[in-house]
């Protein structure tokens, strides 16, 4: 046969019913019934007793008390450490965050510098050839016939859309 009991921890009224919330439960199993019924009594009574001696002189607390106190401030260091270590969290995420923006930003600052460097050398790229296409011009002046005096006008042409395009300048 199985008995179910529920052992409280905390003080009784004087009907023995408990003043506070259950935090233990025993399941007993007995042969006698009669005899369970017997033990209980003294066995809650003795549990009762251990519970409500004292455990601190100085303050006069029980164990029952300090239980409890222990208990509520191990929760409390508890939330206290999951707190700080959410902190923990934020906080390196934010440093992580700062981070890759700044690695953002390098890029976009070297992606601008090889964009300038690249349009640097085009622009000298475009100088060169329209020097060389000058100093061409200016040996074809005293060359004779309809292939120098047509090759001559198209660099003409070339270089005046080269300056209309702002590619090049004074030359």
């Amino acid at each position: 046969m199985t008995v179910d009991e529920h052992l409280s921890m905390s003080p009784q009224d004087e009907s023995g019913a408990p003043t506070r919330k259950q935090i233990a439960r025993v399941d007993v199993r007995g042969k006698d019934p009669a005899l369970w019924a017997n033990l209980r009594t003294k066995l809650l009574a003795r549990i009762n007793d251990i519970l409500d001696r004292t455990a601190d002189h100085e303050r006069g607390t029980t164990i029952r008390e300090e239980a409890r106190q222990f208990t509520s401030a191990l929760l409390d260091f508890a939330r206290s450490k999951l707190a700080r270590e959410g902190a923990e969290v934020q906080k390196i995420e934010a440093e992580v965050g700062e981070i890759y923006a700044k690695r953002l930003r390098t890029l976009a600052e070297a992606d601008k510098l090889s964009a300038e460097a690249e349009a640097q050398r085009l622009r000298n790229s475009v100088t060169e050839l329209c020097t060389a296409l000058a100093l061409t011009k200016a040996m074809l002046v005293g060359e004779e016939g309809e292939e120098a005096l047509l090759l001559g006008r198209q660099i003409d042409e070339f270089l005046v859309v080269v300056r209309e395009l702002g590619l090049v300048h004074g030359v």
